[in-house]
């Protein structure tokens, strides 16, 4: 799935029951995770990996568009999002 996000704008804060793998495919976005509330920025070309279960959001907080290739793995018949509540409060 190719998502899109121009600035400034986010995922909310979600989980996954499988794996997500992602490629910045444009742009920078910021991931943060549970237990990453400071998080962590990944440019063009770089790869994210969420574990299956983790709350996160992702955010575009630059002043360009950011697209990232997303593919997760996941049990048959599962939603591929699940909404999750905010899991930092600095955001």
């Amino acid at each position: 799935m190719r998502l899109r996000g121009g600035p400034p704008s986010s995922s909310g804060w979600h989980t996954h029951e499988g794996l997500e793998v992602s490629l910045v495919t444009r742009g920078n976005v910021v991931l943060q995770t549970s237990t990453n509330c400071a998080g962590t920025t990944y440019g063009t070309g770089q790869v994210v990996v969420i574990p299956a279960g983790v709350p996160h959001r992702v955010a575009n907080t630059s002043t360009r568009d950011a697209e990232a290739l997303v593919t997760y793995t996941l049990p048959a018949g599962i939603p591929a999002r699940n909404d999750a509540p905010n899991a930092c409060a600095a955001w």
